[in-house]
């Protein structure tokens, strides 16, 4: 038996996986690009270098891996501490839950996280994908979701 369900607002984040032209990528490049992040250690869906290599390449940009890097990289030169790394921790969880799936909801606290770590990052190289990457983070609307109790 279910209970009433109210009303919660969340935040629609797009995750797509797109080329330097900003066109969707294939199912068959999606597959590789998949299987290449469950390789990756410690959870870390790519580094900025390999970022930078497949922007240069004309590849790909994996906005649900290059926002999983992004929050794995501490604010200043000074690193994380432990209050830090579990105050990202709901992100991560929520952004591997979102895996292969075209956008994740997120509370307003976390979308505020992660637009602030978006904003914020100095990128590799100068270049629309990211451009055009961060102003859809930026922008992702606000929709209202029915929540169970």
């Amino acid at each position: 038996m279910s209970t009433k369900s109210k009303g919660a607002q969340l935040r629609k984040v797009f995750l797509p996986v797109v080329t330097k032209n900003g066109k969707a990528v294939s199912a068959e490049i999606l597959k590789d690009i998949v299987r290449e992040q469950d390789q990756q250690a410690d959870g870390v869906a790519f580094t900025d270098d390999q970022v930078k290599t497949i922007v240069d390449r004309g590849e790909v940009l994996d906005y649900r891996a290059t926002c999983i890097s992004l929050l794995s990289l501490p604010d200043g030169d000074k690193g994380a501490n432990y209050a830090e790394m579990r105050k990202i921790e709901p992100l991560w969880d929520a952004l591997d839950e979102a895996k292969g799936e075209e956008f994740v909801l997120l509370p307003e606290a976390d979308f505020n996280l992660l637009c602030g770590r978006v904003e914020n990052n100095r990128y590799p190289t100068i270049s629309r994908i990211i451009m055009k990457f961060i102003s859809s983070i930026k922008e992702s609307e606000l929709v209202d979701v029915d929540v169970k109790d």
